[in-house]
């Protein structure tokens, strides 16, 4: 009797950690895909930003044709 019990003990406790491990998975999976989609759409963001600070720095710098762009 104990030892159909323990065989119990035992399947259950590996079937807990088969679980645990495909949750574990899902979850990074998740996680990955919402740090790429928040990056992809913010980076782009923050680029057109940062061309339109160093294009007014550019701009003002002595010197400096006017008609050109750091970036075309």
């Amino acid at each position: 009797m104990q030892k159909t019990q323990d065989k119990e003990l035992e399947k259950n406790i590996l079937n807990q950690a088969g679980q645990t491990f495909v949750e574990f998975i899902f979850l990074l999976v998740i996680l990955i895909g919402l740090s790429v989609s928040l990056l992809k759409g913010s980076n782009s963001f923050l680029a057109k930003q940062w061309e339109i600070a160093v294009n007014s720095i550019v701009r003002n710098y002595p010197g400096h044709n006017p008609g050109v762009k750091l970036t075309e």
